[in-house]
């Protein structure tokens, strides 16, 4: 079984009825309100919203969203007191609103009173092209620049749950460069090459790669090359080298393609909903529902 469409996913919102306290983080958005509260309706979250409390109030009263049984957090540095109510057990995760991405990973990542685990944070989406019938995850998006091999294997170990949550029992992972071969002047083929070679007996995932783009995602492409391996052509994660090549690819494909997606931070102590702040309602309630999916899986 392969990675659910998003209609699938949120269906199966629809049934579970998960209603996670979401935080969300500089709630004086108004698409931030709107997909909580449609997600609320929903019965998918309970929301926790913590920022300017008398802008958050007028933002709602203009959408006609009714706050009396959403939980208020009036904040000044609404990052930190996000974080704060996500420790002391208010919340089941975050939701990146109208506060910087450095301000945001400032909080989470305070070695005192933060979310940290250990574990390399990532950035990862869930991309669904209908023209295709293809979904996959791409990661790292949005957060480390250049992992370094043991910081790739964390983010790997990270998309897989995140694969597993959403269904997929053994996906395929392709480990992406410009070309399938090594090349010395390429070290992203040999990032590929060391990973393949360190993960290869996992029992969680298929690996495969260096990987280029149109292998990790035609099979007929792996045809007309004559690539053999069955797993080509139909990868459930792309693992990038850098974000450079990730951030650009993600983005091309959001821009230019009829697709939808949605996308969470991975790495600390509960998901966090976290794509641009440009983001439309149906992108938030998406991202929600993959933050959720990723929530449930790391109770089980």
């Amino acid at each position: 079984m392969g990675l659910p469409s998003f209609d699938t996913l949120l269906q199966q919102m629809d049934h579970e009825r998960p209603e996670h306290r979401v935080v969300a983080v500089g709630a004086d958005d108004a698409t931030v309100l709107q997909a909580l509260h449609t997600a609320k309706h929903r019965r998918w979250v309970r929301p926790v919203v913590v920022g300017d409390q008398p802008e958050i109030q007028r933002l709602s009263e203009s959408l006609d969203i009714n706050l009396a049984d959403w939980d208020v957090i009036h904040s000044d540095n609404p990052a930190v007191d996000a974080v704060r109510a996500i420790v002391d057990g208010r919340g089941d995760f975050l939701m990146k609103g109208r506060v910087s991405t450095p301000d945001l990973l400032k909080a989470v990542l305070d070695r005192h009173a933060g979310l940290r685990t250990g574990e390399t944070v990532c950035q990862i989406v869930l991309m669904e092209i209908p023209r295709d019938d293809r979904r996959f995850l791409l990661t790292d998006t949005g957060i480390t620049i250049q992992p370094d091999p043991q910081q790739a294997e964390s983010i790997f170990r990270q998309v897989v749950r995140v694969a597993h949550g959403l269904g997929a029992q053994q996906p395929v992972v392709a480990t992406m460069a410009a070309t399938e071969k090594s090349n010395a002047a390429m070290p992203e083929t040999a990032l590929a090459t060391t990973l393949a070679g360190r993960l290869s007996n996992t029992a969680a995932a298929d690996i495969v790669g260096p990987c280029s783009f149109d292998l990790a995602y035609s099979q007929e492409s792996a045809k007309r090359k004559s690539v053999d391996d069955g797993a080509m052509g139909s990868a459930d994660v792309m693992l990038f080298p850098n974000l450079l090549s990730a951030n650009l690819t993600v983005k091309a494909i959001m821009y230019t393609s009829d697709c939808r997606f949605g996308g969470m931070l991975s790495g600390v102590a509960c998901p966090v909903v976290f794509m641009s702040r440009s983001d439309d309602v149906p992108t938030r309630i998406r991202s929600l529902a993959l933050a959720s999916y990723a929530h449930r899986c790391a109770d089980e």
